[in-house]
């Protein structure tokens, strides 16, 4: 037998040559045409002209997973894969630099031309990113063709959890209040080197940054559930407060229960947004300082809590013997890989341009050379500040151009209900991400990016362009074709294309066909996304199996692939539920 065992061995490795050999000889015609006619122009040639072969092609399972490795190798493998030679602890390597993940990374060192380069004002560069006026506090917006409020939402709730910058407050000693110069928080210099990120995919909205945090987040007396509270018959997570504060108040009435979740003075100052005392009462427990910062992030925070908390009754009934611990953290596993897969299979999908059905594969990175620990670079903290997606108005909130009543307005969501507000997001248009399109009461959150843009002392445009393997630009339309735009960019920047810097050139790209975005920050959004997902430690071959997520566990990780499937299990499975306008995703703009 095992004379068999080795002649069969040996007959495998001969034919893996044979079909190496022949694969080579096949490749080279087609490197030729994928040189000539990139493979996004053809896959768009197949798909307008052969629409019912293309919507059959990939309903193929096979087809499918080819598809997906081959689009993670290729962003997966765009740039050079971690650690990476700089970070934002020296302008030099250095050891804590490397392995202290407090430093956040970079892709690219410090630009050593930086002082000599033509850099606008940054009021200049502001007012470039802002909606034209039209008498209301966000301007005119340029709506996207097929996003909605609900993945603007999603995408900050998601992004918040791991581009956590450091607060780094200057607070008064005597008051202990936040030091603000015109209405706006001091911070400490630096601040931007330091992140008080887990630099994983681990869902610490809810569960939080640290067994501390988790601990007091859990519920004591429900097998495996975290805290929380039934509303006229809905679920919502905890109060943070058992009242609201007076005036006089130094300190916030965090009850007994969520003393020390966070720090109180941060808090404090986070929750100065709140309009109305109601509000104040309303304001959640859940694993991040910002949670109530928007009604998305509230909502985010109240799917996932409900999910969790259905799996782990499910879980504590099929096992009896179970303790709280074995069920809250089988819990934890699953609900962290079904997020990955919505992830993978979703939210990537409907940014992509094709909207290819992406196939959630476990395992799949190990081989690659990016299977790396995850580093958040700065460069991906600037760039997910997307902030075209935010309407000009609400309309679904009973003062529409009043963006402050989309902020700590728990109120709303509790009156309307999840699924009233999931439907109302779902049918809410969402702004382009070009420039001109961000709203105007975010002018001071877009100077913020600019300032920390160049504190950082990033490369340029063509630099960056260049790292992830894309043509320099060589004039100002080769950026934009917006001609007026280009003019604009080539005076603010005298003329020289290579002093335009890397998010002012990235933010001005013209999209691409079916994009949400131009070039450069698709690639770098597909490259972060992927290698910071699929290296997730639950996707590993030895940790991914039913013995980790149990019986119950395996059967949602393996069934769950979409923010729909989730919403379905915990509302009425009738809710609109979409990131795209009329369920309309990438495939079908």
């Amino acid at each position: 037998m095992t004379l068999l065992v080795r002649v069969w061995e040996r007959v495998k490795k001969a034919l893996r040559y044979v079909w190496l050999s022949i694969w080579s000889i096949i490749q080279i015609p087609i490197d030729l045409i994928l040189e000539t006619f990139p493979p996004t122009r053809i896959a768009f040639w197949v798909k307008d002209n052969f629409r019912p072969f293309w919507d059959w092609l990939i309903s193929i399972h096979l087809v499918q997973r080819s598809v997906s490795k081959a689009v993670f190798r290729r962003f997966g493998g765009t740039t050079a894969p971690r650690p990476h030679q700089m970070t934002m602890a020296d302008n030099y390597t250095s050891w804590k630099g490397i392995v202290d993940r407090r430093f956040t990374g970079r892709h690219l060192p410090e630009d050593k031309e930086f002082e000599r380069r033509t850099r606008p004002e940054t009021e200049d560069l502001v007012n470039l990113f802002l909606r034209p006026e039209d008498g209301t506090s966000g301007g005119t917006m340029q709506p996207d063709l097929r996003s909605t409020l609900l993945f603007a939402s999603f995408a900050q709730w998601f992004t918040d959890s791991f581009l956590r910058t450091s607060h780094a407050f200057e607070f008064d000693d005597e008051t202990g209040e936040v030091v603000t110069e015109n209405d706006i928080p001091v911070r400490q210099p630096g601040r931007e080197k330091i992140n008080v990120s887990t630099h994983e995919i681990d869902l610490c909205q809810i569960y939080g940054l640290n067994k501390k945090m988790t601990d007091k987040l859990r519920d004591p007396n429900n097998h495996g559930c975290l805290r929380s509270q039934v509303i006229e018959g809905e679920e919502f997570p905890d109060f943070i407060l058992s009242r609201a504060p007076t005036k006089r108040e130094k300190k916030l009435p965090i009850k007994t229960r969520f003393e020390c979740l966070h720090d109180e003075r941060v808090l404090r100052h986070i929750f100065k947004r709140t309009k109305t005392a109601k509000r104040y009462k309303m304001l959640f427990a859940t694993g991040l300082e910002h949670s109530n910062a928007t009604i998305g992030n509230a909502l985010f925070n109240t799917i996932f809590l409900r999910q969790h908390n259905n799996i782990a009754r499910e879980i504590a009934a099929s096992e009896p013997d179970w303790d709280s611990d074995r069920v809250f953290e089988t819990t934890r596993n699953t609900m962290i890989v079904i997020l990955l897969n919505i992830v993978i299979s979703d939210y990537i999908r409907h940014i992509s341009p094709l909207g290819l059905p992406l196939s959630f594969q476990p395992g799949i990175a190990e081989a690659e050379t990016w299977y790396r620990r995850n580093r958040i670079h700065i460069e991906f903290n600037i760039l997910y500040r997307w902030h075209g997606l935010v309407p000009s108005q609400f309309s679904f909130l009973p003062k529409p151009d009043d963006s402050a009543d989309f902020r700590h307005n728990n109120e709303w969501l509790i009156e309307k209900g999840l699924s009233g507000a999931i439907s109302a997001f779902s049918k809410e248009r969402a702004g382009m991400m070009v420039l001109g399109n961000t709203p105007r009461f975010l002018a001071p959150v877009k100077r913020d990016t600019i300032t920390i843009m160049r504190s950082s002392r990033l490369q340029t445009y063509n630099a960056y362009r260049k790292r992830f393997g894309l043509k320099e630009a060589k004039d100002f339309s080769d950026i934009t074709m917006d001609t007026s735009m280009a003019a604009e960019l080539s005076r603010l920047y005298g003329g020289r294309i290579d002093d335009v810097e890397w998010y002012i050139g990235m933010c001005a790209e013209s999209h691409g066909r079916g994009m949400l975005m131009g070039d450069l920050m698709f690639y770098m959004v597909a490259h972060d996304a992927f290698t910071h997902a699929l290296t997730n430690p639950l996707l590993s071959n030895e940790v991914f199996t039913q013995d980790t997520f149990g019986g119950v566990g395996w059967k949602y990780v393996q069934e769950v692939k979409s923010l729909k499937q989730v919403v379905a299990n915990v509302v009425d499975s009738s809710t609109v539920c979409e990131f795209a306008i009329n369920g309309i995703h990438a495939d079908r703009a």
